[in-house]
């Protein structure tokens, strides 16, 4: 079974979503074991998972998972020694001016093909 992990982010001024993307190298699988991730109605017999969460768990989650980043995803995220634009939005929804206040992280058991 695979899992997909989705992070929106929103601005706490207005709550419109700001970011929007999906942090492959975050373990779907250990994250739906996390007590804060709630089980949503399902697709036949896969479940959905979801938790809100503030800026600093996400933070949190963020420099837990940084270290799973393989080589591929990593050329994606660092191109001639500049962030991608997703890992841009990423950063700077995490650390910039313009940052997030609060996130809702999605996780999707899905199939794997075989």
């Amino acid at each position: 079974m695979e899992f997909s992990v989705t992070l929106t982010g929103y601005s706490e001024k207005d709550g419109q979503v700001l970011m929007e993307l999906e942090p492959r190298w975050w373990d779907g699988r250990e994250l739906i074991r996390d007590a804060r991730f709630v089980k949503q109605g399902g697709r036949g017999l896969y479940r959905d998972y979801d938790a809100d969460l503030d800026l600093d768990e996400v933070r949190e989650l963020y420099t837990r998972y940084q270290d799973n980043i393989h080589a591929a995803q990593r050329l994606l995220c660092f191109r001639r020694l500049r962030l991608s634009l997703p890992c841009q939005k990423l950063r700077s929804a995490l650390y910039g001016r313009r940052r997030c206040s609060h996130f809702r992280v999605n996780v999707k058991q899905c199939e794997t093909g075989l």
